[in-house]
């Protein structure tokens, strides 16, 4: 018996610092397991991030894409413009060059001058 007193005090002098380094262990257990689950919450956070991303570029696309539908809806009607000027400056140019080939001179004509009589 008195053996077996020996062997059962010395394991219980074992016994708190098994018990500490039971804690220890288990303390680093929890905390690797916290870290790996705010890996992977940080993980799920940035595919939301670019995913939010995503979203924010495709409103910016359909907002230009608006503007683009509107500007082209303006486009025939300043093209009319365009092309009435440009007729408006033919006519105007092509009257110009009769005028002038008719013998019209580009300068006002003054009383008295040539080509009238004095009486």
């Amino acid at each position: 018996m008195n053996r077996t007193a020996k062997i059962l005090a010395s394991k219980m002098e074992v016994l708190p610092d098994l018990e500490r380094k039971l804690k220890d262990a288990t303390v680093r257990y929890d905390e690797a397991s916290k870290a790996r689950d705010q890996k992977v919450k940080l993980a799920a956070v940035k595919r939301e991030l670019a995913w939010a991303h995503v979203r924010d570029k495709e409103d910016e696309l359909g907002a230009k894409l608006k503007e683009i539908s509107a500007q082209d809806k303006r486009l025939p009607k300043i093209q009319d413009n365009i092309r009435k000027a440009q007729v408006c400056i033919c006519v105007s140019s092509l009257c110009s060059r009769t005028y002038l080939s008719e013998g019209h001179s580009g300068r006002a004509r003054r009383s008295g001058g040539a080509g009238q009589s004095e009486a």
